[in-house]
């Protein structure tokens, strides 16, 4: 089993023999990690004697593959490129490779430099897609084997995150644990958990194909006689999200902000009121990706959605577990367009089973956005078009 609640280890200056601070940390770096003003972290001095300062824990990328770190001292000045001697991977002292600058002469009356460059890459282009970040992340400084990792769930998020053009730039400056690490990467628009197998798998949240309906672990039917019930609160909706982004590491402060009204959800605004929350993103940079974020929100949130609970006579279920996808169908509550809701997907929330009496309950979580199995029908003329049926994607209502 994957224990992320294992605090993850960063390099420091004291590794070396002749630092100027041995606390300092050498950071994870992913992304452009561009926008704002300065250098975004400090880069520490690991030999006083030769001016070497540590710019990552880790290889950057080489300015033949289009980064070019731009240093800053103590008074925010941009420091002469000419003074210094970048190696985006160096094996200081047999201590493993990082990146770093090698400077003509001291620059101690300099201190702090502060830097700002490209993050890791791979084969020459810079990680920034969320999957391909978080299994760089998991399987290198987290220490993660790679067959812990659900394969299936990390490509969807790939291709899910890169129709929805959401990227990361980010760090990771401070020993956590992976988990948390994970967690804040991801918020607020996907999730991860371990399956009974204990592989990580990742999901994203939000838009019709981002639950994968060939993952579907079960179908539920609740009728009027059922024991199913449905808890929702409108302090749930959200139908204007703020954000603070572009996250200085070096001042501890966002730089960015947007107040989220060029996506508001303006029905849900007419109907609830104006429900605003603010959304701290420490792993986004780019206005485009704010704005995509920002969409997910109150794509998911702009109607209320709920935790849906339901007693079952009998164990048939008894391998679902907490993350696992189900559809859902309930005669007495509408869809969309009015008619019972069929074969809604959602989410488990909690899963217990009572062997002696041959019971399981369940709590689904059940998304103000529609996600539900589709059919497509061929707009060839076979079907009126009287309303009954949509081309491409129409609700399923077969009862599985």
């Amino acid at each position: 089993m994957i224990d992320m609640t294992a605090m993850l280890v960063l390099k420091r200056s004291g590794l070396y023999a002749r630092p100027r601070s041995a606390s300092a940390v050498l950071p994870l770096v992913y992304g452009l990690m561009s926008g704002g003003n300065g250098g975004l972290w400090e880069c520490p001095c690991l030999d006083t004697e030769n001016f070497i300062y540590g710019l990552a824990g880790h290889a950057l990328p080489s300015e033949t593959e289009g980064n070019v770190p731009v240093l800053y001292g103590r008074d925010g000045a941009v420091l002469d490129p000419a003074g210094y001697v970048f190696s985006p991977g160096l094996d200081l002292e047999g201590q493993g490779v990082i990146a770093s600058v090698t400077f003509v002469e001291d620059q101690s009356s300099r201190e702090p430099l502060t830097v700002r460059s490209r993050g890791r890459s791979e084969a020459g282009s810079v990680l920034e897609n969320p999957a391909d970040v978080a299994a760089d992340f998991l399987t290198g400084p987290a220490g993660l084997d790679e067959s812990f990792l659900d394969g299936t769930s990390l490509s969807r998020l790939r291709r899910w995150a890169e129709n929805a053009g959401i990227r990361l730039s980010g760090l990771v400056d401070r020993e956590r644990p992976a988990g948390a690490v994970l967690t804040e990467m991801l918020y607020p628009w996907a999730g991860w958990w371990l399956d009974r197998e204990g592989r990580l798998r990742l999901l994203a949240e939000g838009g019709q194909g981002s639950w994968p309906e060939d993952g579907i672990g079960a179908f539920f039917r609740a009728g009027p006689g059922d024991d199913g019930y449905l808890e929702s609160d409108l302090d749930d909706v959200v139908n204007l999200a703020a954000a603070d982004y572009m996250f200085n590491h070096r001042l501890g402060v966002f730089e960015g902000w947007d107040g989220g009204e060029a996506v508001c959800d303006r029905a849900s605004r007419n109907i609830y009121g104006e429900r605003r929350r603010v959304f701290a993103l420490k792993w986004v940079r780019e206005s485009s990706v704010v704005r995509a974020v920002q969409e997910n929100i109150a794509a998911r949130f702009g109607r209320p959605g709920g935790v849906f609970s339901l007693t079952c006579p009998d164990l048939r279920r008894i391998r679902l577990e907490k993350g696992d996808l189900a559809a859902l169908s309930v005669d007495w509550l509408c869809d969309e367009g009015g008619k019972p809701l069929a074969n809604e997907l959602v989410r488990v929330l909690e899963a217990e089973f009572d062997l002696a009496g041959g019971k399981s309950f369940f709590r689904f979580m059940l998304p103000g956005q529609a996600l539900f199995l589709t059919r497509a029908w061929t707009a060839d003329g076979s079907r009126p078009a009287d309303g009954g049926s949509r081309a491409g994607s129409d609700r399923d209502r077969t009862n599985y």
